[in-house]
């Protein structure tokens, strides 16, 4: 019990938890030698596998099109049963990989991407379930507004599914998955400063309109009021004027009458949340994307066993040169007669040499 006390004392118990059932619990063991095996992990059925996804992105959007330009959520029967075929084919490859991968499927290093398949064949299966209620006359508003969510979402996840089939893509969503808790606190830590000049600005312009009212002409106190009526608008106006909502010389125009203070406060704002703070969250989303993009341990590991099986390769192409008489052996003198030759020694991508 020497790996359950390591998991115990991880700093991460969760992906040891993982480790430790996949090495000391053999009952459900992938089997990689059967022919189903061989179909599942093939480059044939990953490619197959990615043309319906893309089938299924393409007549989903013909079918959105369809609705709006008739208005009508009753689609044609055509786009039904591509939708039911769909449906069955991505049933059918989850059944599959869970038939051959058996606890890799929800254990492995696919883990969340096999849940995600998982999930989007149990949403199509609802989908297909709540069509035929709802076609025998069954169901009120509430459940038919369930059951275009549902559709919503399968038609957005399988975009996300037909992204994953391509590697550079898949590295792209690694990357932005990742990113998501540092992408949270930073707005977090974003909304706070804005809140923070946002309160200061409002008190300041209304201190000036107060003081000011019958000076000012109409147009003036509705352009603060529409900018600094609340915190809440003073918050929209601030966020768009730094992230290209609209031009913030604009805003500053409108400050800039109720004095220097003032005007220095929103000035200040923009440079501090404008420049400062957003380099800063840029570069913190740099350097976690660098780290989630490089190879892991496994993705080193597959591509050094590319690499050795390719050595093994040229190796083999190498011999099969040399050995003349084909006898399974190299004698001395095909050796000597390979060395005194240029064709064994310069063949083409061969890297046994080196």
């Amino acid at each position: 019990m020497a790996g359950l006390e390591e998991f115990v004392r991880s700093n991460d118990p969760l992906s040891n938890a993982r480790r430790w059932v996949l090495s000391n619990v053999t009952m459900f063991d992938s089997d990689q030698s059967s022919k189903l095996a061989a179909l599942v992990n093939s480059k044939c059925f990953e490619i197959v596998v990615a043309i319906m996804i893309l089938l299924s992105t393409v007549f989903a959007i013909l079918e959105v099109n369809w609705q709006m330009a008739h208005t009508s959520y009753d689609t044609p029967l055509v786009f039904q049963t591509f939708d039911q075929v769909f449906i069955w084919a991505f049933a059918v490859e989850v059944v599959l990989k869970v038939i051959v991968l058996r606890r890799e499927f929800f254990l492995g290093e696919d883990l969340s991407w096999n849940i995600f398949d998982l999930a989007l064949a149990m949403v199509g299966l609802v989908d297909l379930i709540l069509t035929k209620v709802f076609s025998s006359g069954i169901g009120n508003a509430t459940f038919m507004r369930f059951a275009r969510m549902l559709k919503l979402c399968k038609k957005v996840s399988r975009l996300v599914r037909l992204m994953h089939s391509f590697s550079d893509l898949r590295i792209i969503l690694k990357c932005i998955s990742g990113v998501m808790q540092p992408l949270f606190w930073s707005m977090i830590m974003l909304l706070g400063f804005i809140l923070m000049f946002a309160i200061a600005l409002v008190q300041q312009m209304t201190g000036y309109l107060i003081d000011h009212a019958h000076q000012l002409s109409e147009q003036e106190i509705k352009d603060i009021k529409d900018n600094f009526g609340s915190v809440q608008q003073c918050i929209f106006v601030l966020f768009s004027g730094t992230t290209g909502g609209h031009d913030w010389g604009e805003t500053y125009s409108i400050v800039e009458t109720a004095g220097p203070i003032t005007s220095g406060c929103y000035t200040l704002y923009i440079g501090v949340v404008g420049l400062a703070i957003t380099n800063v969250i840029t570069s913190i989303f740099v350097d976690k994307a660098i780290r989630i993009a490089s190879p892991g341990l496994h993705e080193q590991m597959m591509l050094k066993r590319r690499e050795d099986l390719d050595l093994i390769s040229d190796l083999r192409n190498l011999f099969s040169m040399i050995d003349v008489d084909t006898s399974l052996t190299i004698s001395r003198s095909e050796l000597l007669a390979s060395l005194s030759t240029s064709k064994s020694l310069h063949t083409s991508n061969c890297k046994a040499w080196t």
